[in-house]
């Protein structure tokens, strides 16, 4: 904890009238470095709580003052810990954290230690009542571990409260571990793995084909939608439509149309445009399509086909007025029939 004197009073004053301001508190990283940058004056770094291990020293506060001569250079204070005294049948934890995936260690994750004290099977983090918070806290180093020395014969409890950047945070932050007599002489490993936090992105690729010979179709146009107001059916417009996830997108001359970066959800497709000599199909919403982490290769393969009409033109609207769609099952478990849920074919 860094404090600035603002009370006059020579020293370290942290409470009461007339206080010191305090400015910031800091736990050392790996480096084990505290540092800020700030303006002339006295300051104070109070040590608060000593790693995992050791001792806060008897004289905690450390007085500094930053002037125009030495701010250039700027003021250090090297602090020195002692390790706590070694309790009898002590042994030597290792908290390791990896990534899940590639087994990579992790720094920056941070944890608590505890003690199972109140008989209650599992941790509970409450006072008063529940479990010994023991003193310190871990961030894992470089190495993506920490290393305490604890009594055997005992239950205790790594409580993970912040994760390295960039993962999710794991469903169960407790794991539990038991130390015994054998492992006086080789310790133990406490292995905590991270998932990678990936942001899940898919894509729906159209295929349009002529009904009769299946040759695909340039020129077919389509907008993709994303169920997001709770009501069965795709809704356009009003003021709790759904959204409309991407431009609309005409097929090329393979007949392909890609919608991509989509995250997780359900979708609908809805032609607004054929090819000319074809006709729109009455119904030209297809879905709902479910996209998500079950999806092969994350991409959706929709395959629609076009009837010639018969007087040769395809631009008009043959379907139902703009923004009036028909209305689809929200989910496949709601259709009558399986077929339901894969939308129509025109």
């Amino acid at each position: 904890m860094r404090g600035r004197s603002t009370s006059g009073a020579g020293r370290l004053k942290p409470a009461g009238p007339g206080a010191d301001t305090l400015v910031t508190g800091c736990t050392t990283p790996a480096s084990g470095l505290c540092r800020e940058t700030t303006t002339p004056g006295t300051y104070y770094w109070r040590e608060t709580q000593a790693p995992p291990g050791y001792e806060v020293p008897a004289q905690p506060v450390h007085e500094l003052t930053l002037t125009a001569e030495n701010a250039q250079a700027g003021v250090r204070y090297e602090a020195d810990n002692r390790r706590s005294p070694e309790p009898p049948d002590g042994a030597r934890v290792v908290l390791r954290k990896t990534d899940r995936a590639t087994g990579l260690p992790l720094p920056g994750a941070r944890f608590e230690l505890w003690r199972e004290t109140n008989g209650s099977a599992g941790l509970q983090p409450v006072t008063p009542g529940g479990d010994t918070r023991l003193d310190g806290a871990c961030v894992t180093d470089a190495e993506g571990t920490c290393t305490v020395e604890l009594p055997v014969g005992r239950t205790y409890y790594w409580r993970e409260t912040a994760v390295p950047a960039g993962y999710e945070p794991p469903a169960d932050p407790v794991t539990r571990f038991d130390l015994t007599e054998g492992d006086v002489a080789d310790g133990i490993v406490v292995a905590v793995p991270n998932t990678r936090n990936e942001r899940y992105e898919g894509s729906i690729r159209v295929l349009k084909q002529d009904a009769k010979t299946g040759r695909p179709l340039h020129g077919a146009v389509f907008e993709v939608w994303q169920e997001t107001n709770g009501t069965a059916g795709l809704q356009t417009r009003g003021i709790n439509a759904d959204r409309r996830a991407a431009d609309g997108c005409a097929t090329d001359r393979g007949g392909a149309c890609d919608f991509g970066r989509l995250p997780e959800g359900w979708y609908y497709l809805v032609e607004t445009a054929v090819p000319e000599g074809y006709a729109l199909p009455a119904d030209r919403v297809t879905g709902p399509l479910r996209l998500d982490g079950a999806t092969p290769d994350r991409r959706l393969v929709v395959t629609l086909q076009n009837r010639r009409d018969g007087h040769g033109k395809g631009k008009g609207d043959h379907g139902k007025g703009k923004g009036e769609h028909h209305k689809h099952p929200k989910h496949p478990k709601d259709a009558k029939h399986p077929k339901d849920a894969k939308g129509p074919r025109a």
